[in-house]
């Protein structure tokens, strides 16, 4: 992953961490209800890999929100990206006007 990427990610993150502790939960607490290791759950909240879409919803069920609101700067990011490509492949279906 390169650095400027990282960082965004790592930016997007930071909710993770901050839902937990809106709860009160200990990061070993959130790993026992999601059967992961705390420090699967400090890697997940640095921001060092990204958890599996399995996992996400447990987090999203755990802390009452929704996914896109977990990874909220990840989520504009990744929307900007795909609506740019959609409108590139629906004016290349259109072709020259």
């Amino acid at each position: 992953m390169h650095g400027d990427q990282k960082q965004k990610t790592r930016r997007a993150h930071t909710e993770l961490a901050r839902e937990r502790r809106l709860r009160g939960l200990s990061r070993k607490q959130v790993a026992t209800i999601v059967g992961r290791s705390s420090q699967l759950i400090g890697a997940y909240e640095r921001g060092d890999i990204l958890p599996p879409l399995r996992l996400a919803m447990m987090l999203e069920i755990l802390y009452r929100c929704q996914i896109a609101g977990l990874y909220l700067p990840l989520y504009r990011q990744l929307h900007e990206q795909v609506r740019a490509a959609e409108a590139t492949v629906r004016a290349r279906k259109r072709g020259p006007v």
